[in-house]
């Protein structure tokens, strides 16, 4: 159980972060001064709030909600950590970038943000933005040096932009050099298998259970007949279709 210490100090800290959502800059000055107990350790105050859900922190919240003002006070008056992540490794910048907040993104940048920090499955901000389709986003990234042919566990943006149809952003891409030779192997591997599923008679309009599923790194899932299993070989790489009942 927590000491009635404990629990004030917890009430201050959700305080904290409330003022950060909402944007009220006197009252989050109050409530870090009243965190921070006179020690003259604001910024070590302010960064020891997290939200309990997901280890979010003040310029985070204040990020991901468009808050310039609260957002300045932090990085320029607090000097708090512009890289500082939560507890899935995803900083402030990526929050603004996956919810297209381009001023916040530009200003995060121009305070020495990094644009390529990788967060959950190697997803840098580029990555975010791009799947998210904010171009204007991924133009101010790529303006201020993010790795256009970046790698995550889903592959380079290039090829999140591709996988999802998402052309404005493929067109951003392609504009600042991406690499297309980085990605047009799974995508021909994707078209290629489709193409062995038609020349075995895929039914592309059936419905029902009997599904086949390949699997390439990327995957689709196209009906067959009943009970019939394919293997094959694409480009070195071995494909098996199989039933899922």
């Amino acid at each position: 159980m927590a000491s009635p210490l404990e629990y004030a100090r917890a009430v201050l800290q959700a305080r904290l972060l409330q003022a950060a959502e909402d944007g009220d800059l006197p009252l989050f000055k109050r409530t870090a001064r009243a965190l921070d107990g006179g020690k003259g350790r604001l910024r070590e105050a302010v960064e020891g709030a997290t939200a309990s859900n997901c280890g979010a922190r003040a310029l985070h919240v204040a990020a991901v909600h468009g808050r310039m003002p609260l957002c300045a006070y932090l990085v320029e008056d607090l000097q708090v950590n512009v890289d500082a992540t939560d507890e899935s490794g995803e900083t402030a910048l990526s929050y603004a970038a996956v919810n297209g907040i381009v001023n916040i993104v530009r200003y995060l940048l121009d305070h020495g943000a990094n644009p390529d920090k990788s967060g959950p499955r190697r997803c840098t901000p580029l990555h975010m933005a791009v799947g998210q389709g904010h171009c204007e986003v991924v133009k101010v990234l790529l303006s201020k040096g993010a790795d256009v042919n970046c790698y995550s566990d889903t592959g380079t943006p290039l090829h999140i932009a591709a996988v999802f149809g998402l052309d404005d952003a493929m067109k951003v891409l392609l504009d600042h050099h991406a690499d297309v030779s980085l990605t047009i192997l799974p995508c021909l591997l994707l078209v290629l298998t489709m193409q062995i599923l038609l020349d075995h008679h895929a039914d592309v309009d059936l419905t029902g259970s009997s599904l086949f599923v390949c699997s390439i790194g990327c995957f689709t899932v196209l009906p067959l007949e009943p009970r019939e299993l394919y293997c094959c070989e694409v480009l070195g790489l071995r494909i098996i279709l199989n039933q899922v009942d």
